[in-house]
């Protein structure tokens, strides 16, 4: 990939990433782009976000389930962090420095689908699928 361009403001924030699987082992990803850099093309990646002041790693994946997906779990659902990262990306007109954890959630039964209803406007455009 190209270089990220230094002349954008950079946005530093802890984040969550969330595995949530179903009862039959699939895994939710979510298919996206950035519409401001078409350049980027599309990929698949995990539910999550920035982490919200006072907020621990398990309060962010509850919000953020069921911001994005409408799928409503217990803090108690979400297991420790496996894995951390320090990732850098540009987002719309910022280039995000971020630390993230990547968490797990098991659901009791089939994985259902997405409800966009609580998403936030960027995340309306930015996410036009998902698959389990």
């Amino acid at each position: 990939m190209d270089e990220l361009p230094d002349e954008l403001p950079i946005l530093e924030r802890r984040a969550v990433r969330v595995v949530v699987s179903d009862d039959t082992d699939r895994v939710l990803l979510f298919h996206t782009r950035d519409p401001d850099h078409p350049r980027l093309g599309t990929w698949w990646e995990l539910p999550g976000g920035g982490m919200d002041p006072g907020e621990t790693y398990r309060d962010t994946a509850v919000r953020e389930l069921r911001e994005e997906t409408g799928i409503t779990v217990t803090a108690d659902q979400v297991g420790a962090p496996t894995w951390r990262r320090r990732a850098t990306f540009l987002h719309r007109q910022l280039r995000h420095v971020q630390d993230e954890v990547v968490v797990a959630v098991r659901l009791a039964g089939r994985g259902p689908d997405v409800d966009e209803t609580d998403r936030l406007d960027y995340e309306r455009e930015d996410y036009f699928g998902f698959r389990w």
